[in-house]
């Protein structure tokens, strides 16, 4: 399937195997004119498993909240692009991340994220047993196989790093820090009044839907507000003001930032106090306002389908009916989302749609999210 109109003596990248060429000044064209990637980067097989590498195959992602692994070998286990992860606590308080994956024969490791911390990770398959460290402690029967060499057999790492409650995950084991990908983000989480405070929030809910759209749907709703007081006119739209040139998104490169105002003399009984937001690039959302903080991130699992995972977590002190009132207003804020994109998802199947527009001003972060796709595409194609 052709996913580009290929300009006589155009530019175009190669496509991996499998994968059609990308028309460089083709897709240009259309971001610089506010449109989306090419309708067929929503429906193709080939151009979603080139996206788990060429966009998030690097990328830090938001896994856990943080107080998911406070006790010593409490672990989490997650998906990252195409990498399985397990995260857990060391011995020596730190965190760590490894694929959660067996050096025997690859067989999955952790199964689930543990409800008690152990001081061990065992395999199911064969009995393969490794430290908090991911070193090799031992290989049941195996140990008579005078071949296996223990110390290069422990599990591949992943980079781990904190922001806030967050854990965040790259796949790669050399990522570096999380604040070097996204430069000054401590700074923009202060000023617009993020709480880094780990000890005033915890875990009271997660929200998740597994989603008939394609990820950049999903990414593209969360990062504007043009929508809210059509959509959300009952949910969110309701506890924040949404009137256009009251909140404010501001891009700071592979980030953005987000401000929105309580609503106002409205008689709802759930008034916000002002809302902060932070969209990292590709696809989570880290969001706070009175009572409640939101951690959020998307995952692509087919071309015409993604999951969104939410955890909420509950202020100190607040009062636990409000927060369940939060909780069941951002679920349904969520279940309007996904009608949404659903629906959008339908269309651009049909073959009758070739584009997507974006509203300047009103949808500039949206756009801006897709010039930031398109670079990762053309990064991982050497163009």
């Amino acid at each position: 399937m052709s996913i580009t109109e290929v300009d006589v003596g155009g530019e175009a990248l190669p496509g991996e195997s499998g994968l059609p060429e990308f028309d460089v000044g083709e897709i240009e064209r259309r971001l610089a004119a506010g449109r989306n990637l090419p309708t067929q980067c929503y429906l193709d097989e080939a151009v979603h498993h080139f996206e788990l590498d060429a966009v998030f195959g690097d990328a830090w992602q938001y896994f856990a909240p943080v107080h998911h692994l406070r006790a010593i070998g409490s672990r989490v286990v997650g998906t990252v692009g195409r990498t399985p992860v397990v995260v857990i606590r060391n011995d020596d308080g730190q965190l760590r991340g490894f694929v959660n994956a067996c050096r025997h024969r690859g067989y999955r490791l952790v199964d689930c994220s543990a409800s008690e911390a152990k001081s061990r990770m065992q395999c199911s398959y064969h009995g393969w047993v490794y430290r908090l460290d991911g070193s090799l402690a031992a290989v049941g029967r195996g140990e008579t196989d005078k071949s296996l060499v223990k110390d290069a057999l422990g599990l591949l790492p992943v980079s781990v790093d904190v922001l806030g409650q967050g854990i965040f995950v790259n796949p790669k084991p050399d990522a570096g820090k999380l604040v070097d990908a996204f430069p000054g983000i401590d700074r923009v989480a202060l000023d617009i009044g993020l709480d880094p405070d780990l000890n005033r929030y915890r875990p009271v809910a997660r929200y998740s839907v597994e989603q008939k759209s394609n990820w950049k749907l999903w990414y593209d709703n969360g990062t504007e507000c043009y929508h809210c007081p059509t959509v959300h006119g009952a949910s969110f739209g309701a506890a924040f003001d949404t009137t256009e040139g009251v909140y404010s998104f501001n891009i700071h490169g592979a980030y953005s930032s987000g401000y929105f105002e309580s609503t106002r003399n409205s008689g709802v009984e759930l008034v916000g106090g002002d809302f902060r937001s932070l969209q990292l690039f590709p696809g989570t959302q880290y969001i706070q306002h009175n009572d409640l903080m939101v951690m959020g991130r998307v995952v692509p699992t087919g071309p015409g389908s993604c999951r969104f995972e939410a955890d909420y977590l509950a202020e100190d002190g607040a009062d636990p009916d409000r927060v369940e009132q939060w909780v069941k207003l951002w679920n349904q804020t969520y279940d309007e989302d996904a009608v949404v994109v659903e629906r959008i998802q339908q269309n651009l199947a049909s073959g009758r749609i070739d584009e997507l527009i974006y509203v300047d001003g009103m949808e500039d972060v949206s756009r801006h999210y897709h010039g930031l796709i398109w670079k990762a595409y053309r990064r991982h194609l050497g163009g």
